[in-house]
């Protein structure tokens, strides 16, 4: 084992044994951030491919409450002249 290994505890998780318990917590650990990525994506192409929009949002009420916004219907920002005097200002 290395320096660093030895500092984080991990050589006497090892030696006494925990190495499956090591192994188990990586495993779950991997298993949620893999299902936390998949959460992210697919409200990612939710967002992305309007879902708001689509007769899907329609037979499925709660989608319009987890996907409260999408890439054409975000909030109402007012005239282009607001804009263009904010963005000079």
């Amino acid at each position: 084992m290395d320096r660093n290994a030895e500092q984080l505890g991990i050589e006497r998780l090892e030696r006494a044994g925990g190495g499956a318990a090591w192994g188990a917590f990586v495993f779950l650990f991997s298993v949620a951030c893999y299902g936390a990525f998949l959460l992210v994506f697919l409200y990612l192409l939710a967002f992305l491919g309007n879902l708001q929009t689509t007769p899907l949002a329609d037979a499925v009420p709660a989608i319009k409450a987890w996907v409260s916004y999408s890439i054409d219907l975000g909030r109402d920002m007012g005239s282009l002249a607001h804009a263009i005097l904010i963005d000079l200002a």
